[in-house]
């Protein structure tokens, strides 16, 4: 989300917003352990990292006991140290945080780290009972976020109808504090429901219950607010939505949510919204979601099997509505941060500071100024202090570290540690495009090409309906969100494939994506 070396002011509104408690929060709403007062992020020459312990401490249940709890963290970071190129996989493949229907595979690896027959009882039987709450929503946090949510437009638009009222700062600061305690927060907790779906529905193909075909087509069949922006994407193209229309309702969008030198769709439409390169988004038939009565009624049984109470209609319900209401969460959300960035450039604007400058400052830098009357004294320590922290952050860009780092051998010894997560069983060879967000794709024809970028947000849309070929993400994780567009749209992809492939890639003219047997060739 903000890449793997972020400024100053994006780092800062990433902790404040979702990894400094808004996390743990979510989690311990569904049932897991809360590891207070430890935050999800650190940073290490600039550059974030998950802390792994408090990660894998907040994925247990709530009502296992501290002994065991300690005893199955140290397993699962064991298993992560030697398999390093499953960090964006760890709920799936490391540490289980759902019973799914492939527990089983997860109790050979418990036992031969030590772990008693006793003991993986009672982390089944737990993770049995918090799935059952959660997709059951027994104890009504889903709806109660849903709720909360359903306030922040209506907050934003009375702070934003105050914008020539207002200090830039103060509307900022109120923007961001929405974000947090009516944004980030449902959204966080729509995240954890929906890698429990996730989890579950991705158990189903490993087990052989549905096959590739039925495992693809349901989810490309889910509608969220991605799939709206593309339908008014290419209506904008075609001239039937009025261009006030379009960015009334998705100008808040850009690349690099909480990246302030990125413009936004509506500071600069020309760069995103280019109506002479018009492509209808590939989409697979709505239809090809409802799965035959044989397939639910095996799901049925399934779930019977494995003790969950529900039904598999209930289970394919839950992962509709979870999977949608975590994108348009995000949308929302977003906007509030997209608001808030431009009121802090419009500070910066009265005051000589441009967005290269405050990129550099962090988001405390700045709101401490929100209630106080600001000197040219202020002024000149805060350009002081922004061009210190650029020659810091030039000095780090120099330092080359690795994706994970489990002890000081890493840091020494730095090996590659990704695998990618490839979308759709399609092959395909085309030539190959790098998109960034300084450099985004305005007027270039993406039309049967692969796109290349390092990471990609919300603010990237506008690709699945310029007719691309693939994509291809350095990082990104298989319920990330692009991984769900690639899913929804039927685009070939490979996301999170990591440094050194990515940069291998980026060098060629042309590359076979080869999805069914997980291959990524540069040929030209």
């Amino acid at each position: 989300m903000i890449g793997a070396h972020p400024r100053p002011l994006a780092l800062s509104l990433y902790q404040r917003l979702i990894t400094r408690d808004v996390w743990r929060d979510a989690r311990r709403r569904l049932g897991y352990r809360d590891p207070a007062p430890h935050h999800l992020m650190v940073t290490l020459a600039g550059r974030p990292y998950v802390d792994l312990r408090s990660d894998f401490n907040s994925y247990l249940p709530a009502d296992l006991d501290d002994q065991l709890c300690h005893k199955l963290v140290d397993c699962y970071l064991d298993l992560l140290s030697r398999r390093p190129e499953a960090h964006d996989k760890v709920e799936f493949l490391i540490c289980p945080s759902a019973l799914a229907f492939d527990f089983p595979q997860h109790t050979d690896a418990l036992a031969a780290a030590g772990l008693t027959p006793g003991e993986i009882d009672q982390l089944r039987a737990s993770l049995l009972r918090l799935t059952r709450s959660v997709v059951l929503d027994h104890e009504g946090q889903l709806a109660r976020m849903h709720q909360r949510i359903s306030q922040l437009p209506i907050s934003r638009a009375r702070l934003l109808a105050r914008a020539h009222e207002e200090h830039p700062l103060f509307l900022a600061d109120a923007l961001l504090d929405d974000a947090l305690h009516h944004g980030t927060l449902p959204f966080a907790v729509a995240v954890r429901a929906t890698f429990i779906g996730t989890a579950l529905w991705r158990s189903l193909l490993i087990t052989g219950v549905i096959d590739r075909a039925q495992h693809d087509a349901f989810l490309a069949g889910i509608q969220t607010v991605a799939t709206r922006f593309a339908g008014d994407l290419t209506a904008y193209q075609r001239g039937k939505m009025p261009h006030e229309d379009f960015l009334a309702r998705y100008g808040h969008l850009r690349p690099g949510t909480y990246d302030i030198t990125t413009p936004s769709y509506a500071l600069a439409p020309h760069l995103y919204l280019d109506r002479s390169r018009v492509s209808p988004m590939r989409r697979l038939p709505f239809a090809a979601q409802n799965l035959p009565v044989s397939t639910i009624r095996a799901i049925d049984a399934q779930l019977t099997r494995i003790g969950l109470d529900f039904t598999g209609q209930d289970l394919l319900d839950f992962i509709r509505v979870t999977q949608a209401r975590r994108e348009a969460y995000k949308f929302e959300f977003t906007a509030n941060i997209s608001h808030a960035l431009d009121f802090i450039a419009a500070f910066g604007r009265r005051h000589g500071l441009d967005t290269e400058c405050l990129s550099y400052l962090t988001a405390e830098d700045l709101l401490a100024y929100t209630d106080a009357t600001i000197t040219i004294h202020d002024i000149d320590r805060l350009r002081h202090l922004a061009e210190d922290r650029r020659r810091t952050y030039t000095a780090q860009a120099c330092v080359h570290l690795p994706d994970v780092i489990i002890n000081t051998h890493d840091i020494d010894i730095i090996t590659s540690q990704h695998t990618a997560n490839f979308i759709t069983d399609q092959k395909v060879t085309a030539p190959a495009v790098h998109v960034t967000r300084s450099q985004p794709a305005g007027s270039i024809d993406l039309a049967g090409r692969i796109v290349l970028t390092t990471n990609a947000d919300p603010g990237f849309e506008y690709l699945f309906c310029r007719g691309i070929a693939g994509l291809v993400t350095q990082y990104g994780g298989i319920a990330s969100h692009m991984s769900i567009r690639c899913m929804e749209t039927g685009t070939p992809a490979a996301i999170g494939c990591g440094p050194d492939t990515f940069a291998h890639l980026s060098r060629a003219h042309t590359i076979t994506l080869d999805c069914a047997q997980q291959l990524i060739t540069p040929v030209g």
